[in-house]
């Protein structure tokens, strides 16, 4: 499921983006499991934000997928 279908009460933003940004977030997609560039974008801005403790992920569910091996694969 991507993150677009979790999306509940979600606000459109509009950005520009400099063509090699564009290129990484491209390479980014290719390589990983994310769908599209909005996804892509979501994932990165989410994770900056977790990292950083701007957002609060104790009451959230789940692995992050780079997280995943075979010992937590239930």
């Amino acid at each position: 499921m991507s993150e677009a279908s979790e999306i509940r009460d979600g606000k459109t933003l509009s950005i520009e983006i400099d063509p090699a940004t564009l290129d990484a977030l491209d390479r980014l997609i290719d390589g990983h499991t994310i769908s599209s560039r909005p996804d892509a974008i979501r994932f990165i801005l989410k994770r900056w934000l977790e990292e950083n403790q701007k957002i609060d992920v104790t009451d959230q569910e789940g692995t992050r997928p780079e997280d995943l091996n075979a010992s937590n694969d239930d």
